[in-house]
C-alpha cells in the first residue's frame, strides 16, 4: 500500500525557496498571480521508492485553510482530499477526507495522510 504523507515544513523566519526545494526536488506551481507572477499555490513533493512513501509540502498565499486533492480522473468526485490549516495559537491541523460527491467531502474512513508540521508565515501557509 502506498502511504501518502503531507509534510508540513516548519520554516525559519527568513524562508528561502531553495530551502524547501532542497528537501523536495519536484514541484509544480498550481496557481500564479497574473499581475505579479508570484506563486499563489505551489506543490512540492519527494518520494522514497523503497518505503513506498510520497512526501508532499505546499506553500499557499492564504492565512486560512489549504486543500489538496488527488483524483483518478481530474474531477472532485472520487478524489482523496486533505484540508489543513494553522490555528491562531500556531497548532497545525490536518483532516483526511474523501470526496464522494461534488460537495464538502466527509472524513475519510481510511486515514492515510499524516501531518508533521505547519506554519503561517506572513501571507503564506506552509503545510
Amino acid at each position: 500500500m502506498l502511504v501518502l504523507t503531507l509534510l508540513l515544513c516548519l520554516l525559519p523566519a527568513a524562508f528561502k525557496a531553495q530551502d524547501i526545494e532542497s528537501r523536495y526536488p519536484f514541484s509544480a506551481t498550481l496557481r500564479q498571480d497574473g499581475a505579479t507572477g508570484e506563486d499563489v499555490y505551489k506543490l512540492y513533493w519527494n518520494f522514497d521508492a523503497d518505503e513506498e512513501i510520497v512526501y508532499f509540502a505546499v506553500r499557499v498565499r492564504t492565512n486560512g485553510w489549504v486543500g489538496l486533492g488527488i483524483s483518478p480522473n481530474g474531477g472532485m468526485v472520487n478524489s482523496d482530499v486533505v484540508i489543513g490549516w494553522v490555528t491562531d495559537d500556531g497548532m497545525a491541523v490536518l483532516q483526511d477526507r474523501y470526496a464522494d460527491a461534488q460537495s464538502a467531502p466527509p472524513i475519510d474512513e481510511s486515514q492515510d495522510w499524516f501531518l508533521t508540521e505547519g506554519v503561517e508565515e506572513g501571507d503564506y501557509t506552509v503545510l
